[in-house]
């Protein structure tokens, strides 16, 4: 609510991904929206902030994958959700610091996802913390078969 009414880019661009997900629940295709298309260095970006929405999907990951892949969007963030809370309830369970480092990491990225487009997309934001989840998870079950 306040990055609508402040006019944030990111807020902007992921209202712009939410309402392409509800003109084409299907998507449009991958490539279509996003920071590397030509369509970015066109927009008016006062028209934007004062309509709320950006013609497209820019400067959010979550609402870029919403503009490109519609509903199935939702595969993609629901894996990392569903990685995110294992690893979680794993720390929980355990008492495991990195466990919970790889959890509650990949949920904050997922969050951010929707207000900054290089969260999900950065090998150094998500596909770090995936890997170290996929290695937790590798060293529990081998722990559990010792």
């Amino acid at each position: 609510y306040l990055g609508l009414q402040i006019g944030d880019y990111h807020v902007i661009g992921f209202m712009g991904g939410w309402n392409g997900l509800l003109s084409a629940p299907f998507g449009r295709g991958l490539g279509i929206g996003g920071n590397l298309t030509q369509d970015f260095s066109d927009i008016d970006w006062s028209a934007a902030q004062q309509s709320g929405a950006v013609d497209g999907a820019f400067e959010s990951s979550v609402g870029v994958l919403l503009y490109q892949m519609g509903v199935a969007a939702l595969i993609p963030l629901g894996f990392t959700a569903y990685v995110g809370f294992r690893a979680w309830l794993l720390h929980a369970q355990t008492g495991n610091l990195l466990q919970g480092v790889a959890g509650f990491g990949m949920l904050v990225i997922l969050a951010n996802g929707i207000f900054q487009e290089e969260a999900l997309f950065s090998p150094l934001a998500l596909g770090l913390l995936l890997t170290l989840a996929g290695l937790i998870f590798g060293s529990e079950a081998r722990r559990k078969i010792a």
